[in-house]
């Protein structure tokens, strides 16, 4: 018969303690406690964001549009979730506004995040839109069409962008 003798300190045991085990697990525990709630705002903060970039646009147009004393229209592609600015100009043989690229950069198309969509679009007098195109027009004088601009995220939370008409201020709130 085999006689086992004490372990030998100082060899570097193969395995780890319960106690060590336990603390280790106590701190994913935590972890992920305090990460996953931040995981699933990440949608909330991706609609914020993009409220934000689209409110900034709004105002850009605005100021861009008085300062170079040309009209500017804000595209809205309602099915593909992006929007982008064009030169608007007269065209005296249709008796018509025509939309050309712009030359300063502003025509780049913006695409909403994933997961972010336009819910509707009401521009003007013009009912409100939930998919197409649509439109805001800003005049060198100062004026822009009034909208209002609804964005959804995966969980059906809104926000809504209502551009004022002669200021080119953009209030954010709920629907």
């Amino acid at each position: 018969m085999m006689r086992r003798g004490p372990l030998r300190k100082g060899t570097g045991g193969a395995g780890f303690t319960l106690l060590e085990i336990m603390v280790a697990v106590a701190i994913m525990v935590l972890i992920v406690t305090v990460v996953v709630p931040q995981i699933g705002d990440l949608a909330q903060v991706q609609l914020r964001s993009a409220t934000r970039r689209l409110a900034g646009t709004v105002r850009h147009v605005y100021f861009e549009a008085l300062l170079t004393k040309q009209d500017y229209i804000l595209n809205y592609d309602l099915d593909r979730h992006e929007y982008w600015v064009g030169q608007a100009v007269f065209n005296p043989e249709l008796n018509a506004i025509e939309q050309i690229e712009t030359k300063r950069g502003l025509g780049r198309r913006h695409r909403l995040p994933p997961g972010i969509e336009f819910a509707s679009v009401e521009a003007a007098d013009r009912p409100s839109r939930s998919s197409g195109m649509e439109l805001t027009f800003f005049s060198h004088l100062g004026v822009a069409e009034p909208t209002v601009i609804e964005l959804r995220d995966q969980k059906r939370r809104e926000v809504r962008l209502e551009v004022a008409p002669y200021a080119g201020r953009v209030t954010v709130g709920k629907p």
